[in-house]
């Protein structure tokens, strides 16, 4: 485990209010309890809505919950944990734990250092939707200087109807302005209907690059699928037994480094008994 992974993972827990303990994490010491807690944080920051029991009682409660747990994180975000390296609670636990946050790192887009992630992404959701809000008010406004502008040519002609009436203007000067009125009725309707032709053809040919997307789509699936498929029916039990052959090495330079000690010490108190 690296010194920078674990100062972020550090970072992390501290700005979004870790409710925990996390002094545990600068003697690079782990337990189960407390990778369990940081899966239960990481998830209620990310899926508020989450229906996964956070319950450690038994071997089989604990047991349970970390296979929830990776369970949800590669169906709903395609993201692969170990669950007996968590359950472990090494280093490995701590690699898996830098993993999730990685993944809400760049998903969210925010730096863990300035930042508290759930109030970010509050925020962010919050920005999407006023800037919804904003674009319907534009489009409101857009309709009013509308429906202004129309007011507002009705007001002259109605003007020019009663100058005609009072001042007795020749019929030809008010023909002349229903006719000037109908000609520019008429372009604005061309204009607005070649607007809805662009509209309908920019339709058509985002409808064809979602087609071509979604056979890009299906062939990746298929490949990947065939990709699978090639991994080796032996390739579980080789990284089970790399796994078991690392925890025996780990586990005979343990005991090798302690016989060292021992002997190095009887070696010592032997010679000074032989002194007396």
């Amino acid at each position: 485990m690296k010194y920078l992974q674990i100062k972020k993972i550090h970072a992390f827990l501290e700005k979004t209010n870790f409710p925990y303990s996390i002094n545990i994490i600068n003697n690079e010491k782990t337990d189960f309890q407390f990778v369990a807690q940081c899966l239960h944080w990481l998830l209620k920051l990310f899926d508020h809505g989450s229906d996964i029991k956070f319950k450690l009682t038994t071997r089989e409660e604990r047991l349970a919950y970390l296979v929830n747990v990776t369970d949800y994180w590669m169906k709903y975000h395609s993201l692969k944990l170990d669950p007996c390296a968590l359950y472990a609670a090494e280093d490995g636990a701590l690699l898996e734990i830098y993993k999730i946050i990685e993944y809400i790192d760049k998903l969210l887009n925010i730096d863990v250092s300035n930042s508290v992630t759930h109030c970010q992404y509050d925020l962010k959701l919050m920005s999407n939707s006023i800037i919804d809000v904003k674009n319907d008010l534009n489009h409101m406004v857009d309709e009013s200087s509308s429906l202004f502008n129309d007011l507002k040519k009705e007001e002259e002609y109605f003007a020019i109807m009663d100058g005609a009436l009072k001042n007795e203007i020749d019929i030809n000067t008010l023909e002349s302005y229903i006719d000037t009125t109908k000609q520019n009725t008429q372009e604005e309707m061309f204009n607005e209907e070649k607007k809805l032709k662009e509209l309908k053809n920019e339709k058509y040919k985002l409808i064809g690059k979602i087609g071509r997307k979604k056979d890009e789509h299906l062939k990746n699936k298929t490949r990947l699928e065939s990709m699978n498929a090639m991994i080796p029916s032996h390739a579980d039990e080789l990284e089970a037994l790399e796994k078991r052959i690392k925890y025996l090495n780990k586990l005979y330079i343990t005991k090798h480094r302690n016989l060292s000690f021992l002997t190095s010490k009887m070696t010592h108190n032997n010679s000074h008994d032989a002194k007396f």
